[in-house]
């Protein structure tokens, strides 16, 4: 056959309805990081197939798969609102079966999620949410290597102290703990704030003095006392410069 194809009439398509590019595909079938939440979006996924599909048409030669992610940017996982969270995790549940058959870890992960319920409950949304985020980033970065030489993935079937701390630690820093939906999403209470810093943005300053805050404070302070520093220096050279009275002796 001219080119190696294949034509064979048992070779039936893939009634999965789930695309990814090739970055993520090794991704996911090496459980490797950044495997984020937003990228189980249907939507989503079709952006990215059809921007890789046009990208690649433009390269004449090129490796994809090896190189640092270039395609279509992927949203942040603190812009998801609590149901999209929910259905992009189950998507993540979905791929895993039936894409990269790793049943036993989508059951890991079905617990995993059991103890976020719990968490939203007590502390919130944004503590569950970033509990979530960081489990998921550890357990795909950094694998465990066992007494017998082999590598496996960290246990995340049961809660993760140290960091559930930290991600409650956080959120009540934030003030975030009374919140049950994430207030970080577009037309949120706190839509145009920064979520890792749990912060309102720094508001631009009208005018050449491009300084915010104390700073700009103390700029102009420092040029008030400049400039009537020079206004009465120059105030007391012209009265200097200014000629004597007729008539008056030196005393």
């Amino acid at each position: 056959m001219p080119g190696g194809v294949i034509f064979n009439v048992e070779a039936g398509p893939d009634t999965a309805d789930i695309r990814f590019t090739a970055y993520f595909e090794r991704n996911l079938r090496e459980l490797k990081a950044p495997l984020p939440l937003t990228i189980f979006k249907k939507t989503w996924q079709d952006e990215a197939i059809v921007y890789h599909s046009k990208k690649k048409a433009k390269l004449e030669t090129t490796d994809l798969e090896k190189q640092d992610y270039t395609g279509w940017p992927y949203p942040s996982e603190y812009t998801q609102s609590y149901l999209e969270w929910f259905v992009d995790h189950q998507g993540f549940h979905t791929v895993l079966i039936r894409i990269c058959d790793y049943e036993k870890f989508a059951g890991w992960l079905l617990t995993h999620k059991r103890i976020t319920d719990q968490i939203v409950i007590k502390d919130g949304f944004m503590t569950r949410l970033r509990y979530d985020m960081n489990v998921r980033m550890n357990v795909l970065a950094h694998w465990v290597t066992l007494p017998d030489g082999r590598v496996s993935m960290a246990n995340i079937l049961i809660l993760n102290k140290e960091i559930a701390q930290k991600a409650y630690g956080k959120a009540r820093r934030y003030n975030e703990l009374e919140f049950t939906e994430n207030p970080y999403v577009l037309g949120g209470c706190r839509g145009s704030w920064g979520p890792a810093t749990g912060k309102p943005p720094m508001k631009a300053v009208v005018g050449e003095n491009k300084t915010v805050g104390n700073q700009q404070s103390s700029v102009k302070a420092v040029s008030n006392y400049s400039n009537n520093h020079q206004s009465s220096g120059q105030s007391q050279r012209d009265q200097e410069d200014q000629p004597k009275q007729s008539g008056s002796r030196p005393p």
